[in-house]
């Protein structure tokens, strides 16, 4: 059965709810759940750098909906489930393969995450204070992150240059330039 397209649009405008309409209700709790428990979260610890990621998921459950609304059923039924095996897989103690391979991008995220929690926590309630008494350290303070991501930055840069090097092919030895002949003389 065809389901209505204007309520599949005004579904589709929830993350996750336009996935539930048309029988994905599996994928939809998922999509939901990431949405507002990501808002919830950011919310909750005040990290607003979080924050970017929701129009990523809005984006995403919108598209996703306008993009499988055609399908028979049989297949959103086929698709709901390889998304459920996807995240059961990752609950039921699949965790240590997917952090052999994304070990590093895991680590960056979580220290990038409390590094974010720190600084609102600790450093954005006494920015006011230091701007009402020393205007100047106010200034410094305040672009403090800026001036961390650009080191790092410039860090990474220095870091990729040097292992391009590294792994650059050793010079030729006059060895090198003598091919033994393989193949028959005529």
């Amino acid at each position: 059965m065809r389901k209505n397209s204007f309520l599949i649009f005004i579904c589709s405008l929830l993350p996750g709810a336009g996935e539930m309409y048309l029988g994905m209700m599996k994928t939809g709790i998922a999509l939901m759940s990431a949405f507002f428990g990501i808002a919830f979260f950011a919310n909750w610890l005040n990290i607003d750098v979080l924050m970017f990621v929701l129009p990523v998921i809005w984006f995403y459950s919108f598209f996703h909906v306008h993009n499988v609304k055609m399908l028979y059923p049989e297949t959103l039924k086929q698709m709901d489930d390889k998304t459920f095996m996807n995240f059961s897989d990752a609950l039921q103690g699949q965790w240590p393969r997917v952090f052999e391979k994304r070990h590093a991008i895991v680590g960056g995220v979580c220290i990038f995450i409390g590094f974010a929690m720190l600084f609102e926590a600790f450093v954005k309630p006494y920015i006011q204070t230091i701007q009402d008494t020393i205007p100047s350290l106010y200034v410094f303070v305040r672009n403090l992150p800026t001036l961390i991501v650009a080191i790092a930055v410039i860090l990474l840069g220095v870091v990729l240059i040097k292992g391009k090097k590294d792994a650059a092919i050793p010079a030729a030895t006059p060895d090198d330039d003598i091919t033994e002949f393989g193949g028959k003389q005529q």
